[in-house]
């Protein structure tokens, strides 16, 4: 179950995990059912389910305590933390997070430290706390590369991109994400990949190379759609919306937006999980720009997939060069 959840395969992951639990608890084997939990938990974040995941890991979070399982629990609460941070509520994920982070590096686990500093760097990065998210990102970097991780030393490497991008480290920030990508890529790591070129696509926008951006964001789109990954792909089409506006296409930059809407309310979350304030600063300059047709796009109903689709479809319509 978790292999398939690292691959980007949720569904295998669900139903595998789901054996598992029951299994386990054929067996009365507490800390296996808190093991499935877990995997089951991390399948239904990767999706965008957070209340479902954030029930899941608060489950496993109770298992490993009646066990006494220190270290699981630590984990338990990191998980936790990191559904949170899904959800928007930053400050109660950095205090699941302290404290798991700080009973990981007591018992000298330099495996799950790393996760926890990797969960840490991201919430920081998210409350715009960047010289701290730096430093929880490279020392999360120096400890995988210690312990030969290279699912944890990519993804790392692709948040640290998006890092030295908000300091404007832009060399920097190129080299960690196709060092990042590349690697995702060399093991098959499909949520990695997909991130990895988001995060080359978001270079490429901010250096103001558009189709370059397109074609990466494009990327990354097909792999969302490939797994599921609703988050992602709001993200995707955001940035995808912001290429359409500085192209003067604000009709088609105006429905990606209401797609990003559509997203944020089958999440059930408070916002959409994309930059708030350049999303909302583009809604308002699409209001503008269309006038009265902005309201009958935000009207629509707006299938966030079909938008996916239509972006996939047309580049494979382009011409080849």
């Amino acid at each position: 179950g978790w292999v398939s959840c690292i691959l980007g395969d949720f569904e295998t992951a669900t139903a595998r995990s789901q054996e598992g639990r029951a299994l386990h608890e054929m067996l009365g084997n507490e800390r296996g059912v808190a093991v499935a939990l877990n995997n089951l938990g991390w399948a239904a974040t990767f999706q965008g389910d957070f209340e479902r995941a954030r029930e899941l890991h608060a489950q496993g979070l109770r298992l490993r305590e009646s066990v006494r399982d220190r270290r699981g629990v630590a984990y338990a609460r990191s998980n936790l933390g990191w559904v949170l941070r899904g959800e928007g509520r930053f400050d109660d994920a950095a205090s699941h997070l302290e404290e798991a982070l700080g009973v990981l590096r007591s018992l000298h686990d330099d495996q799950l430290t790393a996760w926890e500093l990797l969960h840490r760097g991201q919430v920081h990065h998210d409350l715009g706390e960047i010289d701290r998210a730096q430093a929880l990102l490279e020392e999360s970097r120096s400890l995988w590369q210690a312990v030969g991780n290279r699912t944890g030393l990519c993804w790392t490497l692709v948040v640290l991109g998006h890092v030295l991008r908000r300091r404007d480290r832009l060399t920097e920030a190129r080299s960690r994400s196709v060092e990042g990508l590349g690697m995702a890529r060399a093991i098959s790591h499909r949520w990695g990949t997909a991130a990895g070129w988001c995060g080359v696509g978001w270079l490429e926008l901010a250096q103001g190379r558009l189709e370059a951006a397109e074609d990466a964001l494009v990327n990354s789109l097909d792999g969302r759609l490939a797994m599921s990954d609703r988050a992602g792909l709001a993200e995707c089409l955001d940035l995808l919306a912001e290429i359409e506006a500085r192209r003067l296409e604000w009709a088609r930059a105006a429905c990606s937006l209401v797609g990003v809407e559509r997203l944020r309310e089958r999440l059930s979350a408070p916002r959409p999980p994309v930059d708030r304030v350049r999303h909302e600063g583009l809604l308002e300059r699409a209001k503008g720009e269309l006038g009265s047709r902005f309201e009958g796009i935000w009207k629509r109903d707006t299938d966030p997939v079909d938008l996916a689709q239509g972006w996939l479809s047309q580049r494979r319509a382009r011409p080849a060069s």
